[in-house]
């Protein structure tokens, strides 16, 4: 996968197969290399690319992909699916209570391209907006429309979809749905010792969300909310103070 670089920074070097040499610039693209790179498959989802093949030079803009194979002439461009739309997507805050979460989505294919038919779906879903830090991805059927993250731990995750084609070229991505799991804590207490006062527990909420206790008003994250030792509370949580 090749992603643009920022404005700030120099451009990535070339990415050369047994076939051509990619002239990455500021692109997001796919190289792909079969039989050690004598085919070689690029496709490009934003900016665009300069290709080198044999004698011949080309750009390579945004949408569309080749596969070219060395020895022969240059192949005819083709156009990529369009991005998968979030008809519903994942709630982008949910609580816990320590224990994993599962996460439901709803998605639909992007207009259609003509001459194109999409053959599945890949999901990613990683712990950081660039997705290096992926979790794994899911690969779905054309006609699957909901996907579905089992046991998500506390913490904020991002998900992202693509069509795929009978050629397993990939769309652009869809848009990414941010997805916050958070869980309210106790902070422990401390005992008084001879030098220290000491410090009852408290409950910490997370931001953005709102608590109750014992049927207490609904109670944002502004600050932690002391506990009384040796006695149990009934907790409630929400996303809103309604």
């Amino acid at each position: 996968r090749l992603t643009a670089p920022p404005a700030s920074t120099a451009e990535s070097a070339p990415v050369a197969t047994q076939a051509l040499t990619v002239f990455p610039g500021r692109a997001d693209a796919t190289v792909s290399a079969e039989l050690g790179g004598h085919i070689t498959a690029l496709a490009v989802t934003r900016g665009r690319l300069r290709v080198r093949f044999g004698s011949n030079e080309y750009v390579l803009p945004a949408g569309r992909a080749v596969r070219e194979e060395g020895g022969r002439p240059p192949a005819r461009l083709r156009p990529l699916p369009r991005a998968p739309q979030w008809r519903r997507p994942p709630s982008t805050r949910a609580i816990s209570f320590g224990e994993p979460v599962d996460v439901e989505g709803i998605f639909g294919p992007g207009p259609r391209v003509a001459g194109v038919a999409v053959t599945g779906y890949r999901v990613d879903i990683a712990r950081d907006a660039s997705f290096r830090d992926r979790l794994g991805e899911q690969r779905l059927g054309p006609r699957e429309t909901q996907l579905r993250f089992r046991s998500l731990n506390p913490g904020t995750w991002f998900v992202r979809l693509f069509a795929l084609d009978p050629e397993r070229f990939e769309s652009p991505p869809s848009a990414v749905a941010r997805i916050e799991i958070a869980a309210p804590r106790v902070e422990p207490g401390e005992l008084p010792t001879a030098t220290r006062a000491g410090r009852r527990a408290a409950l910490v909420i997370p931001q953005g969300f709102h608590c109750s206790l014992d049927g207490s008003q609904w109670m944002p994250a502004d600050r932690p909310r002391p506990l009384d030792p040796a006695r149990p509370y009934a907790l409630r949580c929400g996303t809103a103070p309604d």
